[in-house]
């Protein structure tokens, strides 16, 4: 569309990356924040609620490996610390989806556990934990989990656990510390918490093979505290993620290349070559600027963004994805049709490739541009107009054409019109 919705997302979120660093998954050195809690569960993490004993023992590494980098140092210290150590817990009530042997283990040994911290440098990456061993001076009752080592790597026969961000832990005392008040009205227990957990996804979040409806069977029996602290996060965050992963497995029934005329008065137009990638890049979950169109149990969103480029010369076309990054631009379209026939079908849809016309139009051209710019981000223009003004026309042949008039109280800019002349498609890897 013109001047819509945000941009495309980081092809990681940092949530994401900090989970992968978490269970041992390699990953560039992005800078991160990691989240305070669990929004997936794993079958190699221990969660529990408990309570901090004053004792240490030494832990070694075990199989973890030091990834970070000392010279910018971790969030407790140098993060040179050689000598690794844990602490010990007393453990009050495990998740309801914990392994019963581990069960069993953790009842053998007097229901404590070992609980091992690690610092991460600003990339997320793994370092040793070089402040105090007692990492954790409450004795209050909190949420914990931490990845279980394998049993040989037991210390004195007690369950083992790798912390990766232990300046989250417990729940809720160390978030407090963090600045959020989670104990006020609108805060769920360390043992709701733990309730939540047993019904999150197993897996990395964000694909779209995730089932979510365990999650949305508790948040309907719980239905204020799907509304505290940290649910309402937890439960939006995976709705999201999981939604923007089907809408990225799209095959859109619209990609390919299309010649656009762009016209900005009868005898002045400009035409371009776009060409689409075959998945969506994003979502558009609204039509709109004033709602939101897409209830939590919605399958898909009801638009998605094409990464497309757009060029004047068909030579471009051949050129390598990392080659054509300043022609990029993005075609939007709703995900269901509007109408259908034997004859024809319409989807609504949107050209957002004002930024790469800049670069190819004359200075004329771009004061028109310039001039719609400030009327769209000047006031309410997205509460007057949908985010899909076009159509998209697909005939029993299997041809489409684009149409979409680009306007506002009156004043119309430019109109946008053309035709899919090919099946070939923008390969974004």
């Amino acid at each position: 569309m013109i001047y819509g919705m945000p941009r495309l997302f980081p092809p990681l979120a940092p949530i994401a990356i900090a989970l992968m660093v978490a269970v041992g998954i390699p990953v560039r050195a992005f800078a991160c924040s990691k989240v305070p809690y669990p929004i997936n569960r794993s079958t190699r993490t221990l969660y529990f609620s408990g309570v901090a004993r004053p004792d240490t023992v030494l832990a070694g590494p075990d199989t973890v490996t030091i990834t970070g980098s000392s010279w910018s140092g971790g969030h407790a210290g140098s993060g040179q610390r050689i000598t690794i150590y844990g602490q010990l817990f007393h453990v009050g009530r495990v998740a309801s989806t914990t392994d019963s042997a581990l069960t069993t283990a953790i009842a053998a040994a007097g229901h404590e556990v070992i609980l091992v911290p690690w610092d991460y440098d600003p990339a997320c990456r793994t370092l040793p934990y070089s402040a105090s061993a007692r990492w954790v001076q409450s004795s209050e009752v909190g949420f914990f989990h931490g990845v279980l080592r394998d049993r040989a790597h037991w210390i004195g026969g007690r369950p083992t656990l790798d912390v990766f961000d232990p300046f989250a832990e417990p729940y809720p005392t160390a978030i407090e510390h963090r600045g959020r008040v989670v104990r006020a009205h609108g805060a769920i227990t360390p043992d709701e918490l733990l309730d939540l957990i047993s019904s999150l996804p197993e897996g990395i979040p964000g694909t779209a093979e995730q089932d979510l409806e365990p999650l949305h069977v508790w948040a309907t029996r719980h239905e204020r505290l799907a509304k505290s602290y940290p649910a309402v996060e937890i439960i939006s965050r995976l709705e999201y993620d999981n939604m923007e992963a089907r809408t990225a497995a799209i095959v859109s029934p619209l990609a390919g290349t299309y010649r656009l005329t762009v016209r900005f008065k009868a005898d002045d137009s400009v035409v371009v070559l776009v060409r689409t990638a075959r998945h969506p890049s994003s979502m558009l979950r609204t039509l709109s600027g004033s709602t939101t169109e897409v209830p939590p149990s919605s399958r898909l969103p009801v638009g998605y963004y094409l990464t497309c480029q757009v060029t004047e010369r068909s030579s471009d076309l051949t050129r390598p994805y990392d080659d054509v990054r300043d022609q990029l631009g993005y075609l939007a379209a709703s995900t269901a049709p509007i109408d259908s026939s034997a004859d024809s079908t319409v989807w609504l849809g949107s050209a957002d490739i004002e930024d790469v016309l800049s670069q190819q139009v004359t200075q004329d051209h771009r004061a028109v541009l310039q001039r719609l710019r400030e009327v769209m981000f000047g006031g309410s223009y997205f509460e007057r107009h949908t985010f899909l003004p076009g159509r998209f026309l697909r005939n029993a042949a299997g041809q489409i054409r684009y149409e979409q008039v680009v306007e506002d109280q009156g004043t119309r800019y430019f109109t946008i019109t053309g035709e899919r002349i090919s099946s070939g498609v923008l390969d974004t890897q």
